[in-house]
Protein backbone atom coordinates (compact mmCIF):
# COMPACT_ATOMS: atom_id res chain seq x y z
CA UNK A 1 0.00 0.00 0.00
CA UNK A 2 1.62 3.40 -1.16
CA UNK A 3 -0.51 6.65 0.14
CA UNK A 4 0.29 9.91 -1.33
CA UNK A 5 -0.69 13.71 -1.60
CA UNK A 6 -2.19 12.99 2.14
CA UNK A 7 -2.83 16.10 4.06
CA UNK A 8 -4.31 17.15 7.44
CA UNK A 9 -7.92 18.35 5.79
CA UNK A 10 -8.37 14.95 4.30
CA UNK A 11 -8.68 13.80 8.14
CA UNK A 12 -11.67 15.50 8.40
CA UNK A 13 -12.95 14.10 5.26
CA UNK A 14 -15.90 11.23 5.30
CA UNK A 15 -12.73 8.53 4.29
CA UNK A 16 -9.87 9.74 6.76
CA UNK A 17 -6.33 8.02 6.11
CA UNK A 18 -5.17 5.58 8.30
CA UNK A 19 -3.07 7.41 11.12
CA UNK A 20 0.57 7.07 10.93
CA UNK A 21 1.73 5.78 14.77
CA UNK A 22 4.81 4.78 15.93
CA UNK A 23 5.97 3.56 19.26
CA UNK A 24 9.27 4.25 21.85
CA UNK A 25 10.50 1.43 23.81
CA UNK A 26 13.21 0.97 26.28
CA UNK A 27 14.91 -2.23 26.79
CA UNK A 28 17.03 -3.09 29.69
CA UNK A 29 20.30 -5.33 29.81
CA UNK A 30 20.55 -6.78 33.22
CA UNK A 31 23.84 -7.70 35.08
CA UNK A 32 26.41 -6.51 32.24
CA UNK A 33 28.84 -4.08 34.46
CA UNK A 34 29.12 -7.29 36.81
CA UNK A 35 29.73 -9.93 34.13
CA UNK A 36 32.38 -7.38 32.77
CA UNK A 37 34.03 -4.50 34.08
CA UNK A 38 34.55 -3.47 30.24
CA UNK A 39 31.10 -3.54 28.78
CA UNK A 40 29.36 -0.61 28.58
CA UNK A 41 25.60 -0.50 27.38
CA UNK A 42 26.02 1.12 24.08
CA UNK A 43 28.06 -2.14 23.08
CA UNK A 44 24.84 -4.29 22.73
CA UNK A 45 23.94 -2.07 19.55
CA UNK A 46 27.43 -1.19 18.41
CA UNK A 47 28.36 -1.31 14.51
CA UNK A 48 29.79 -4.58 14.58
CA UNK A 49 26.68 -6.05 16.56
CA UNK A 50 24.29 -4.52 13.99
CA UNK A 51 26.52 -5.52 10.90
CA UNK A 52 26.46 -9.51 12.38
CA UNK A 53 22.47 -9.24 11.70
CA UNK A 54 23.28 -7.58 8.40
CA UNK A 55 21.53 -4.65 9.49
CA UNK A 56 22.42 -1.55 7.11
CA UNK A 57 22.57 1.70 9.35
CA UNK A 58 23.63 5.49 9.91
CA UNK A 59 23.12 7.28 13.27
CA UNK A 60 20.71 5.01 14.99
CA UNK A 61 18.25 5.00 11.87
CA UNK A 62 17.69 1.25 10.73
CA UNK A 63 17.15 0.11 7.00
CA UNK A 64 13.71 -1.31 8.06
CA UNK A 65 13.03 2.92 9.03
CA UNK A 66 13.10 2.44 12.68
CA UNK A 67 15.82 3.85 15.37
CA UNK A 68 17.89 1.48 17.47
CA UNK A 69 19.92 3.95 20.25
CA UNK A 70 21.46 4.22 23.39
CA UNK A 71 19.41 7.18 25.58
CA UNK A 72 20.21 7.81 29.36
CA UNK A 73 21.03 4.16 31.05
CA UNK A 74 18.84 2.61 28.68
CA UNK A 75 17.89 1.25 24.80
CA UNK A 76 15.99 1.94 23.33
CA UNK A 77 13.63 1.07 19.88
CA UNK A 78 11.75 3.85 18.10
CA UNK A 79 9.34 2.23 15.30
CA UNK A 80 9.02 3.04 11.77
CA UNK A 81 6.23 5.51 11.05
CA UNK A 82 3.16 3.06 10.73
CA UNK A 83 0.09 3.06 8.35
CA UNK A 84 -2.34 2.11 11.35
CA UNK A 85 -2.65 0.47 14.44
CA UNK A 86 -2.40 -3.04 13.04
CA UNK A 87 0.95 -2.06 10.99
CA UNK A 88 2.33 -0.16 14.40
CA UNK A 89 1.28 -3.04 16.80
CA UNK A 90 3.50 -5.60 14.51
CA UNK A 91 6.70 -2.61 14.27
CA UNK A 92 6.48 -2.72 17.80
CA UNK A 93 6.79 -6.37 18.70
CA UNK A 94 8.86 -6.58 15.52
CA UNK A 95 11.15 -4.34 17.57
CA UNK A 96 11.48 -7.08 20.32
CA UNK A 97 12.93 -9.37 17.46
CA UNK A 98 15.56 -6.69 16.41
CA UNK A 99 16.30 -5.99 19.61
CA UNK A 100 17.09 -9.43 20.83
CA UNK A 101 18.98 -10.51 17.70
CA UNK A 102 21.44 -7.04 17.68
CA UNK A 103 21.99 -7.97 21.33
CA UNK A 104 22.36 -11.76 20.54
CA UNK A 105 25.07 -10.56 17.93
CA UNK A 106 26.97 -8.48 20.07
CA UNK A 107 28.58 -11.09 21.96
CA UNK A 108 28.93 -10.04 24.97
CA UNK A 109 26.97 -11.58 27.73
CA UNK A 110 24.35 -10.54 30.33
CA UNK A 111 21.70 -12.08 32.53
CA UNK A 112 18.80 -11.14 30.46
CA UNK A 113 17.13 -8.63 28.27
CA UNK A 114 13.73 -6.69 29.08
CA UNK A 115 11.02 -5.16 27.83
CA UNK A 116 10.19 -2.17 30.05
CA UNK A 117 11.22 -4.13 33.42
CA UNK A 118 14.34 -1.90 34.39
CA UNK A 119 17.67 -2.61 35.92
CA UNK A 120 17.70 -5.17 39.48
CA UNK A 121 20.94 -6.00 41.18
CA UNK A 122 20.25 -9.68 41.61
CA UNK A 123 19.39 -12.88 39.84
CA UNK A 124 18.38 -15.08 42.40
CA UNK A 125 14.51 -15.00 42.96
CA UNK A 126 14.45 -14.99 46.37
CA UNK A 127 16.48 -11.80 46.98
CA UNK A 128 14.41 -9.01 48.58
CA UNK A 129 15.64 -6.87 45.93
CA UNK A 130 14.09 -8.58 43.10
CA UNK A 131 11.59 -5.83 42.49
CA UNK A 132 12.35 -4.09 39.56
CA UNK A 133 11.57 -0.61 38.31
CA UNK A 134 9.34 0.41 35.24
CA UNK A 135 11.16 1.53 32.12
CA UNK A 136 9.13 4.37 29.43
CA UNK A 137 7.29 3.58 26.83
CA UNK A 138 5.61 6.33 24.40
CA UNK A 139 2.79 5.98 21.85
CA UNK A 140 2.88 8.94 18.97
CA UNK A 141 -0.45 9.20 16.68
CA UNK A 142 -0.38 12.05 14.14
CA UNK A 143 -3.24 14.41 13.87
CA UNK A 144 -3.63 17.78 12.44
CA UNK A 145 -2.50 20.16 14.49
CA UNK A 146 -5.33 22.07 14.36
CA UNK A 147 -7.16 20.18 16.66
CA UNK A 148 -4.62 20.72 19.55
CA UNK A 149 -6.28 23.70 20.23
CA UNK A 150 -9.84 21.54 20.67
CA UNK A 151 -11.41 21.84 24.28
CA UNK A 152 -12.21 17.72 23.69
CA UNK A 153 -9.22 16.23 23.06
CA UNK A 154 -8.45 17.52 26.68
CA UNK A 155 -11.06 15.58 27.78
CA UNK A 156 -11.79 12.87 25.23
CA UNK A 157 -8.14 11.48 25.62
CA UNK A 158 -7.65 11.53 29.05
CA UNK A 159 -10.71 9.99 29.76
CA UNK A 160 -9.84 7.45 27.50
CA UNK A 161 -6.22 6.64 28.62
CA UNK A 162 -7.60 6.60 32.15
CA UNK A 163 -9.45 4.02 31.76
CA UNK A 164 -7.47 1.83 28.92
CA UNK A 165 -6.92 -0.76 31.84
CA UNK A 166 -7.43 -3.81 29.71
CA UNK A 167 -4.48 -3.33 27.62
CA UNK A 168 -2.50 -5.92 29.75
CA UNK A 169 1.06 -4.42 30.99
CA UNK A 170 -0.10 -4.73 34.71
CA UNK A 171 2.76 -5.02 37.69
CA UNK A 172 2.92 -6.00 41.28
CA UNK A 173 2.74 -3.24 43.76
CA UNK A 174 1.11 -3.62 47.53
CA UNK A 175 -1.30 -6.22 44.98
CA UNK A 176 -1.06 -6.82 41.17
CA UNK A 177 -2.48 -3.54 39.45
CA UNK A 178 -3.30 -3.02 35.71
CA UNK A 179 -1.06 -0.70 34.50
CA UNK A 180 3.02 -0.74 34.68
CA UNK A 181 2.77 3.30 33.75
CA UNK A 182 0.58 5.59 35.45
CA UNK A 183 2.14 5.99 38.80
CA UNK A 184 4.12 9.00 37.94
CA UNK A 185 1.23 10.86 36.18
CA UNK A 186 -0.01 14.03 38.46
CA UNK A 187 -1.37 17.15 37.23
CA UNK A 188 -2.81 18.59 33.91
CA UNK A 189 -3.41 15.59 31.64
CA UNK A 190 -2.18 17.50 28.94
CA UNK A 191 1.09 19.29 28.26
CA UNK A 192 2.54 21.40 25.72
CA UNK A 193 5.93 21.43 28.03
CA UNK A 194 8.53 19.24 27.19
CA UNK A 195 10.02 19.78 30.92
CA UNK A 196 7.06 17.78 32.74
CA UNK A 197 8.29 14.80 30.66
CA UNK A 198 10.73 14.06 33.27
CA UNK A 199 9.30 15.62 35.88
CA UNK A 200 8.87 13.38 39.14
CA UNK A 201 5.14 13.30 40.04
CA UNK A 202 4.10 15.45 37.49
CA UNK A 203 4.40 13.75 34.31
CA UNK A 204 1.58 14.27 31.52
CA UNK A 205 -0.60 11.56 29.81
CA UNK A 206 0.04 13.58 26.63
CA UNK A 207 2.66 15.53 25.31
CA UNK A 208 1.01 17.73 22.30
CA UNK A 209 4.39 19.47 21.51
CA UNK A 210 4.48 22.76 19.56
CA UNK A 211 5.14 23.66 15.64
CA UNK A 212 8.42 24.80 16.79
CA UNK A 213 9.73 21.75 19.34
CA UNK A 214 8.17 19.01 16.89
CA UNK A 215 9.87 20.20 13.09
CA UNK A 216 12.73 17.88 13.74
CA UNK A 217 10.20 15.25 14.08
CA UNK A 218 7.15 15.53 11.44
CA UNK A 219 8.80 18.62 9.98
CA UNK A 220 5.58 20.45 8.34
CA UNK A 221 3.69 22.95 11.20
CA UNK A 222 0.29 21.40 9.81
CA UNK A 223 0.85 18.39 11.41
CA UNK A 224 1.15 17.51 15.00
CA UNK A 225 2.15 14.46 17.38
CA UNK A 226 -0.13 13.92 19.99
CA UNK A 227 2.81 11.98 22.25
CA UNK A 228 1.06 9.22 24.88
CA UNK A 229 3.32 9.87 27.80
CA UNK A 230 2.24 6.54 29.87
CA UNK A 231 0.68 3.27 28.46
CA UNK A 232 1.60 -0.37 29.21
CA UNK A 233 3.56 -2.04 26.35
CA UNK A 234 2.99 -5.89 27.05
CA UNK A 235 3.93 -8.69 24.92
CA UNK A 236 0.45 -9.40 23.74
CA UNK A 237 -0.07 -8.69 19.98
CA UNK A 238 -3.53 -8.55 20.44
CA UNK A 239 -3.71 -5.96 23.28
CA UNK A 240 -1.34 -3.98 21.60
CA UNK A 241 -3.39 -3.30 18.38
CA UNK A 242 -6.52 -2.80 19.84
CA UNK A 243 -4.80 -0.20 22.62
CA UNK A 244 -3.86 1.77 19.85
CA UNK A 245 -6.27 1.35 17.79
CA UNK A 246 -8.67 2.48 20.35
CA UNK A 247 -7.08 5.56 20.48
CA UNK A 248 -6.85 6.10 17.66
CA UNK A 249 -10.68 6.04 17.51
CA UNK A 250 -10.92 8.57 20.18
CA UNK A 251 -8.78 10.85 18.66
CA UNK A 252 -11.37 10.85 15.02
CA UNK A 253 -14.34 11.70 17.68
CA UNK A 254 -11.95 14.84 18.37
CA UNK A 255 -11.80 15.15 14.78
CA UNK A 256 -15.55 15.06 13.55
CA UNK A 257 -16.46 16.03 16.88
CA UNK A 258 -19.24 18.17 14.71
CA UNK A 259 -20.84 14.87 13.41
CA UNK A 260 -21.30 14.16 17.07
CA UNK A 261 -23.52 15.81 20.09
CA UNK A 262 -21.87 18.04 22.19
CA UNK A 263 -23.48 17.40 25.19
CA UNK A 264 -22.19 13.36 25.11
CA UNK A 265 -18.67 15.01 24.88
CA UNK A 266 -18.62 17.13 27.67
CA UNK A 267 -19.84 14.45 29.51
CA UNK A 268 -17.11 12.16 30.03
CA UNK A 269 -14.84 14.84 31.41
CA UNK A 270 -13.36 13.31 34.31
CA UNK A 271 -12.71 15.96 37.31
CA UNK A 272 -9.35 14.83 37.48
CA UNK A 273 -8.16 12.19 35.16
CA UNK A 274 -5.06 11.36 36.88
CA UNK A 275 -6.64 10.65 40.14
CA UNK A 276 -9.33 8.58 38.16
CA UNK A 277 -6.21 6.58 36.43
CA UNK A 278 -4.86 5.80 40.06
CA UNK A 279 -7.92 4.46 41.01
CA UNK A 280 -8.75 2.67 37.69
CA UNK A 281 -5.12 1.09 37.40
CA UNK A 282 -5.48 -0.18 40.88
CA UNK A 283 -8.96 -1.32 41.26
CA UNK A 284 -9.36 -5.06 40.19
CA UNK A 285 -12.76 -4.92 41.01
CA UNK A 286 -13.50 -2.91 37.93
CA UNK A 287 -16.47 -1.36 40.43
CA UNK A 288 -14.95 2.14 41.67
CA UNK A 289 -16.14 5.14 39.80
CA UNK A 290 -14.53 8.57 39.02
CA UNK A 291 -16.27 11.89 39.23
CA UNK A 292 -17.02 13.66 35.95
CA UNK A 293 -16.79 18.19 36.35
CA UNK A 294 -20.80 17.10 36.00
CA UNK A 295 -20.91 15.56 38.76
CA UNK A 296 -21.94 11.74 37.33
CA UNK A 297 -19.82 9.09 38.09
CA UNK A 298 -18.40 6.02 36.14
CA UNK A 299 -16.23 2.81 36.68
CA UNK A 300 -13.88 1.98 33.90
CA UNK A 301 -15.85 0.04 31.85
CA UNK A 302 -18.61 2.46 31.86
CA UNK A 303 -16.23 5.41 30.15
CA UNK A 304 -15.04 2.49 27.49
CA UNK A 305 -18.50 1.37 27.15
CA UNK A 306 -19.73 5.61 26.21
CA UNK A 307 -16.52 6.17 23.85
CA UNK A 308 -17.42 2.71 22.13
CA UNK A 309 -20.80 4.16 21.33
CA UNK A 310 -19.26 7.21 20.49
CA UNK A 311 -17.03 6.01 18.13
CA UNK A 312 -19.73 3.59 16.61
CA UNK A 313 -21.74 6.39 16.18
CA UNK A 314 -19.44 8.07 14.61
CA UNK A 315 -18.34 5.23 12.02
CA UNK A 316 -22.43 5.80 10.56
CA UNK A 317 -21.07 9.07 9.39
CA UNK A 318 -17.34 8.21 7.77
CA UNK A 319 -15.99 5.55 6.47
CA UNK A 320 -13.08 4.85 9.22
CA UNK A 321 -9.85 2.86 7.79
CA UNK A 322 -10.22 -0.98 8.06
CA UNK A 323 -8.04 -1.28 10.85
CA UNK A 324 -10.10 0.67 13.21
CA UNK A 325 -13.24 -0.54 12.02
CA UNK A 326 -12.25 -3.94 12.88
CA UNK A 327 -11.10 -3.13 16.55
CA UNK A 328 -14.69 -1.19 16.73
CA UNK A 329 -15.87 -4.55 16.14
CA UNK A 330 -14.14 -6.32 19.08
CA UNK A 331 -14.38 -3.37 21.48
CA UNK A 332 -17.56 -3.77 22.68
CA UNK A 333 -17.21 -7.58 23.55
CA UNK A 334 -13.67 -6.83 25.65
CA UNK A 335 -15.80 -4.60 27.59
CA UNK A 336 -18.46 -7.06 28.29
CA UNK A 337 -15.96 -9.90 28.80
CA UNK A 338 -14.34 -7.50 31.13
CA UNK A 339 -17.71 -6.93 32.90
CA UNK A 340 -18.20 -10.87 33.24
CA UNK A 341 -14.88 -11.18 34.77
CA UNK A 342 -13.42 -11.51 38.35
CA UNK A 343 -10.29 -9.78 37.98
CA UNK A 344 -9.24 -9.67 41.56
CA UNK A 345 -9.78 -13.43 41.71
CA UNK A 346 -7.41 -13.71 38.12
CA UNK A 347 -10.05 -14.76 36.42
CA UNK A 348 -10.51 -13.43 33.50
CA UNK A 349 -13.25 -15.93 31.82
CA UNK A 350 -11.50 -16.41 28.10
CA UNK A 351 -9.88 -13.30 27.12
CA UNK A 352 -6.34 -14.48 27.96
CA UNK A 353 -6.87 -17.56 25.21
CA UNK A 354 -9.44 -15.89 22.87
CA UNK A 355 -7.36 -12.28 22.71
CA UNK A 356 -4.36 -12.65 24.90
CA UNK A 357 -5.76 -9.59 26.90
CA UNK A 358 -4.55 -10.11 30.70
CA UNK A 359 -2.73 -12.62 29.57
CA UNK A 360 0.05 -11.44 32.87
CA UNK A 361 -2.36 -11.33 35.28
CA UNK A 362 -4.13 -14.40 34.78
CA UNK A 363 -0.58 -16.42 34.78
CA UNK A 364 0.64 -14.84 37.85
CA UNK A 365 -3.21 -15.34 39.34
CA UNK A 366 -2.08 -19.77 38.62
CA UNK A 367 1.21 -19.83 40.54
CA UNK A 368 0.14 -17.44 42.88
CA UNK A 369 -2.88 -16.74 45.38
CA UNK A 370 -4.10 -13.20 45.37
CA UNK A 371 -2.64 -12.66 49.08
CA UNK A 372 0.84 -13.27 47.75
CA UNK A 373 0.68 -11.63 44.42
CA UNK A 374 2.86 -8.50 45.27
CA UNK A 375 6.34 -6.43 45.11
CA UNK A 376 7.63 -7.91 48.60
CA UNK A 377 7.05 -11.75 47.83
CA UNK A 378 10.41 -12.08 45.95
CA UNK A 379 9.23 -15.45 43.98
CA UNK A 380 5.93 -12.98 42.65
CA UNK A 381 7.84 -10.69 41.92
CA UNK A 382 10.63 -12.37 39.74
CA UNK A 383 7.89 -14.06 38.07
CA UNK A 384 6.32 -10.48 37.39
CA UNK A 385 9.81 -9.40 35.85
CA UNK A 386 10.26 -12.68 33.58
CA UNK A 387 6.97 -12.16 31.92
CA UNK A 388 8.77 -8.87 30.19
CA UNK A 389 11.90 -10.84 29.80
CA UNK A 390 12.69 -11.61 26.08
CA UNK A 391 16.38 -12.64 26.43
CA UNK A 392 16.11 -15.39 27.29
CA UNK A 393 12.38 -16.09 26.43
CA UNK A 394 10.25 -14.63 29.48
CA UNK A 395 6.91 -15.69 30.14
CA UNK A 396 5.16 -12.65 27.70
CA UNK A 397 7.36 -14.35 24.89
CA UNK A 398 5.98 -17.75 25.17
CA UNK A 399 2.53 -16.83 25.46
CA UNK A 400 3.02 -14.89 22.27
CA UNK A 401 5.09 -17.82 20.70
CA UNK A 402 2.60 -20.52 21.88
CA UNK A 403 -0.63 -18.33 21.13
CA UNK A 404 -0.24 -16.34 18.08
CA UNK A 405 -3.18 -13.66 16.96
CA UNK A 406 -4.98 -13.40 14.42
CA UNK A 407 -5.31 -10.06 14.39
CA UNK A 408 -1.14 -8.81 13.74
CA UNK A 409 0.01 -12.04 12.15
CA UNK A 410 3.36 -13.56 12.99
CA UNK A 411 4.59 -13.06 9.20
CA UNK A 412 3.74 -9.59 8.99
CA UNK A 413 5.44 -8.57 12.75
CA UNK A 414 8.38 -10.76 11.02
CA UNK A 415 8.77 -8.73 7.31
CA UNK A 416 8.42 -5.50 9.42
CA UNK A 417 12.14 -6.60 11.18
CA UNK A 418 13.83 -6.42 7.85
CA UNK A 419 11.49 -4.17 5.63
CA UNK A 420 10.04 -0.65 6.48
CA UNK A 421 6.46 0.25 6.41
CA UNK A 422 5.43 2.28 2.71
CA UNK A 423 5.60 5.38 4.35
CA UNK A 424 8.64 8.09 4.44
CA UNK A 425 10.46 5.26 6.35
CA UNK A 426 10.54 3.25 2.91
CA UNK A 427 12.52 6.28 1.16
CA UNK A 428 14.95 6.74 4.30
CA UNK A 429 15.51 2.89 4.62
CA UNK A 430 16.72 3.27 0.57
CA UNK A 431 18.91 6.37 0.98
CA UNK A 432 20.64 4.22 3.98
CA UNK A 433 20.69 1.13 1.97
CA UNK A 434 21.93 3.19 -1.54
CA UNK A 435 24.41 6.14 0.41
CA UNK A 436 25.65 4.70 3.77
CA UNK A 437 29.04 5.77 3.23
CA UNK A 438 27.99 9.37 1.85
CA UNK A 439 25.25 10.24 4.82
CA UNK A 440 26.49 13.08 7.33
CA UNK A 441 23.37 13.56 8.99
CA UNK A 442 19.55 11.61 9.28
CA UNK A 443 17.09 12.70 11.50
CA UNK A 444 13.30 11.33 10.72
CA UNK A 445 12.55 14.06 8.18
CA UNK A 446 16.15 15.21 6.64
CA UNK A 447 19.18 13.28 5.37
CA UNK A 448 22.56 15.48 4.65
CA UNK A 449 24.20 13.61 1.88
CA UNK A 450 28.01 14.24 0.99
CA UNK A 451 28.73 14.85 -2.95
CA UNK A 452 31.71 12.82 -2.85
CA UNK A 453 33.13 9.32 -0.69
CA UNK A 454 34.43 11.23 1.98
CA UNK A 455 31.54 12.40 4.82
CA UNK A 456 34.71 13.06 7.35
CA UNK A 457 36.20 15.69 5.01
CA UNK A 458 34.99 19.18 5.48
CA UNK A 459 36.34 20.70 1.95
CA UNK A 460 33.89 18.16 0.55
CA UNK A 461 31.98 20.40 -2.21
CA UNK A 462 28.89 19.70 -1.68
CA UNK A 463 25.82 18.39 0.84
CA UNK A 464 22.43 17.56 -0.72
CA UNK A 465 19.55 17.48 1.70
CA UNK A 466 16.78 15.42 1.28
CA UNK A 467 14.07 16.58 2.75
CA UNK A 468 11.32 13.87 4.04
CA UNK A 469 8.49 16.44 5.44
CA UNK A 470 5.52 14.60 5.14
CA UNK A 471 5.17 11.24 6.59
CA UNK A 472 2.73 9.68 4.54
CA UNK A 473 5.85 10.00 1.73
CA UNK A 474 6.31 6.97 0.31
CA UNK A 475 9.13 5.69 -1.70
CA UNK A 476 7.84 4.60 -5.07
Amino acid sequence: MSISDVSPRDFFSETPPPRIIGTECEYNVQNYSKLSSNIKLVDYISDRALENCGISHYGGYLDNGARLYYDVGHLEYATPESLGPRQAAAADLAGVLVMREVIKNSEYPHSGVFRLAGSYLERNPEASDAQGVTSGYHENYLIPRNITRSPFINMLLPAHLASRIWSGGGTLKTSFVFSQKVWGVFGPPISESYGRRTSHQHKPMVLLPTAAMDSDVLGDPKWARAEVRFGDAGLSPASRFLSLATTSLVLRIVEHRKKLDDHRLWAVDFKNPADAAHLFASDLSLKDTAPTTEGKRYTALDMQEILAGLAFDLSMEIDLPPDESLALAIWPDIIAKMKAAKPEKGDYGLLPSELDVAAKHAYLSRHFKPKNLHRSNAPAAWANLIWDRIEPAGGGTLWWRNHPSKLVPGHEIDALTVSPPQTRAALRSRYIQDYGDRISKINWCSIDIVDGDDVTNSESTKVQTVALPDPYLAFL
